[in-house]
């Protein structure tokens, strides 16, 4: 009892129970216009596996997957929130943006303890986080909706920084406890990570090594525990990165190849103006928010000022090594997308958001003197938290519009496909799985590339020649989900006029039966 009391009372509490409020919150605040583009096709890459696997009874053999697969912890979370939401996709979506939340939160608040930092930084942290994820009350896309976005999604890399985390945990308490238990957890964890997304070599594998050089090589020393534990890390990261690939060839699952060239050093110069002109738009035209980004830039400018302080003093304790974890790490996971020649637009930083989210913890170091009471901290957060409450009961009834979700395209093709009496189709990328996931009449609609060539782009290839009621029999498509004059030049060569149109702004290509070739990928009429 005592120790629930205790708990409730801490400041960093109630400002992580400030942010899940919040994150609940945001999803209630998203306009008809934000929902539009926030559940977009990228957005829907776990829930279109999770239905999938566990609601149309197929495999993973058949899919191709993201570059970056997510494979851990990504995957089993999402299932499980899923689930836990009884099956319904956003349900399972805003769960588990408040499990990752919880997660990050927890292994940043265990490495600030372990090096001595004090509380007071996760507090601002959450406070500079509540902050941004409230930005999804602006109903309409820009650069920071994007950001508050990244903190929330289940696709865009942050499960390598949850990974990396995970890591930093257990290697300090295997350095710190010597239980080979620690040590057996991150060696399995590792190889995980890496084939779940390569950035996890960068965001840990990388940061603990260059980290290690630096101070044992300020400090002159030498400890062969550590280099052994070191040359661990980089073996079972190399496993990683082979099996990766191995696994691919082996046919156990498909990886879709990426877009952007790994350290592609011709493109370094363009992805330098590309980063430099997406901070700029961060913080230009000024608003609210700029001083947000101001913060992080502001927290890595002192980081870098103490850290030659320390130096210069030759304090090389624990702040000293804290210091250094994170300036590698920021610089790391900032500077790395850049020289691969990968930072080629505003989307990139996807890449970039765990060195914000990291840098909004310094100022609660910074702040750690100031002569404020735990008690007027939680009288903020928890009467801050008591608004967020108040604004999600008034805006209940958008809400449960978000938790039903069903997009205008969607809508559309069901109505129009249930006029026509059909339910296999093809469509552009950003809009077939839209409509195959929110469907509430049944329909399937898969990419096909100019109309009439398969796209298997996180896809399971087995939809286009099989029937999901029947694995046995094969798919004749009915109709085409037209929105580009390239869709009925197409259908022109293979049908003639021999098909009908219907719908007014979405219409559909009502065809005569046709199939893909799994070998020439082409469509035949099967009459």
């Amino acid at each position: 009892m005592h120790s629930t009391k205790s708990a409730i009372q801490n400041p960093v509490f109630s400002s992580s129970v400030l942010v899940i409020i919040t994150i609940v919150t945001s999803y209630a605040l998203l306009s008809d216009k934000a929902l539009e583009w926030f559940f977009n096709t990228d957005t829907l890459y776990l829930p279109s596996i999770y239905k999938d696997l566990f609601k149309d009874g197929w495999s993973l053999s058949g899919w191709h997957l993201n570059h970056a697969p997510a494979f851990f912890p990504d995957m089993p979370l999402y299932f499980l929130t899923t689930t836990l939401g009884l099956g319904n996709l956003i349900v399972g979506i805003v769960l588990f943006s408040v499990c990752q939340y919880l997660i990050i939160i927890s292994c940043l608040y265990f490495i600030i303890k372990h090096y001595k930092i004090s509380d007071r930084a996760v507090i601002v942290f959450n406070f500079l986080l509540t902050i941004a994820l409230f930005h999804f009350t602006i109903h309409k896309y820009y650069s920071w909706y994007y950001i508050s976005f990244l903190l929330l999604s289940n696709a865009y890399h942050l499960g390598a920084f949850v990974n990396a985390l995970l890591a930093f945990v257990l290697l300090i308490q295997y350095l710190k406890k010597e239980n080979s238990l620690y040590l057996i957890g991150l060696v399995l964890l590792i190889p995980v990570a890496v084939i779940s997304d390569k950035l996890f070599a960068i965001n840990f594998t990388a940061v603990v090594l260059f980290s290690g050089l630096v101070i044992h090589g300020i400090r002159k020393s030498l400890d062969l525990k550590k280099v052994v534990w070191g040359l661990l890390i980089l073996a079972f990261t190399i496993v990683g990165w082979k099996l990766s690939e191995e696994l691919s060839e082996w046919g156990v699952y498909h990886i879709i190849s990426a877009d952007n060239k790994v350290f592609y050093l011709d493109g370094i110069a363009e992805s330098w103006s590309q980063f430099t002109s997406a901070f700029i738009e961060l913080i230009y035209p000024i608003n609210r928010y700029t001083f947000l980004i101001l913060i992080a830039l502001t927290s890595l400018i002192l980081a870098i000022v103490n850290w030659i302080k320390y130096y210069s003093d030759k304090d090389f304790g624990t702040v000293f090594q804290f210091h250094t974890l994170l300036i590698v790490f920021v610089l790391g996971t900032l500077i790395t997308p850049v020289l691969s020649g990968a930072f080629t637009g505003f989307d990139a930083f996807r890449y970039n958001i765990p060195a914000i989210i990291v840098l909004w913890l310094y100022p609660g170091y910074i702040l750690r003197k100031l002569p404020i009471k735990n008690r007027v901290i939680r009288s903020i957060s928890y009467g801050t938290t008591l608004v967020g409450v108040v604004i999600l009961f008034i805006n209940l009834k958008q809400f449960r519009k978000t938790m039903n979700f069903y997009p205008e395209i969607a809508q559309q093709v069901d109505s129009l496909a249930n006029e026509a009496g059909v339910k296999y189709g093809v469509a552009e990328y950003w809009d077939a799985k839209r409509i195959t996931l929110f469907s509430r009449t049944g329909l399937r609609v898969y990419t096909a590339y100019d109309v009439m060539t398969p796209w298997y782009h996180v896809m399971n290839q087995n939809w286009f020649y099989q029937q999901k009621e029947d694995h046995s029999k094969p798919v004749d498509f009915e109709f085409i989900v037209y929105t580009s004059p390239v869709f009925k030049t197409r259908c022109d060569e293979l049908f003639g006029n021999n098909y009908d149109s219907i719908g007014d702004e979405t219409k559909l290509l009502l065809t005569p039966n046709f199939r893909f070739n799994p070998d020439s990928y082409q469509a035949y009429r099967t009459d």
